[in-house]
């Protein structure tokens, strides 16, 4: 009879609820529970600022590059971003708007075309012009040689031709 008190109570200590791990604080990146300490940090993009024009290169690629004009406004115009030849795949920039003006976004090389919405693809040599609003974004991959793909976009963005125009 005492073997068979000590084995249930043997087994309802192993299934008891009072051994499950139990949430004592969470503060949406750390969670400390009875089990240990379980961290969780929110990944944030490498980001650069960007106030001119500028060319992009293969070591800014997985950045962040925020587009501001000086004082906050656009008063200089637009900004063009050009992008790198399209010849290393998996090469990927997201360019954003911090402020309102419009942004273009240069293929570089007269061979390099820029796609989007599936069955659209700028010309080769074409520009990717934004709306001009705070918060337009885009981001662009090379999936291929001579290919950019748009795989994120904010805002309408349309062909700006060769020159901008």
């Amino acid at each position: 009879m005492k073997k068979i008190l000590i084995l249930i109570a043997v087994f309802a200590l192993m299934f008891s609820t009072g051994y499950a791990a139990t949430n004592i604080y969470n503060d949406g990146y750390n969670v400390i529970d009875s089990a240990g300490v379980w961290d969780f940090y929110a990944y944030e993009a490498p980001s650069q600022t960007i106030t001119t024009n500028d060319t992009l290169t293969a070591a800014e690629s997985g950045k962040v590059s925020s587009v501001t004009w000086p004082w906050g406004f656009a008063s200089a115009g637009s900004i063009t971003m050009t992008l790198p030849a399209a010849t290393t795949v998996g090469l990927t920039y997201t360019i954003t708007a911090a402020s309102s003006g419009t942004i273009y976004v240069d293929a570089n090389s007269g061979s390099d075309t820029i796609a989007y919405f599936e069955t659209t693809t700028l010309d080769a040599g074409d520009k990717l012009a934004s709306p001009g609003s705070t918060g337009d974004s885009v981001t662009v991959m090379c999936p291929v040689a001579n290919k950019w793909v748009i795989t994120g976009m904010q805002g309408t963005w349309t062909d700006g031709g060769t020159d901008g125009e």
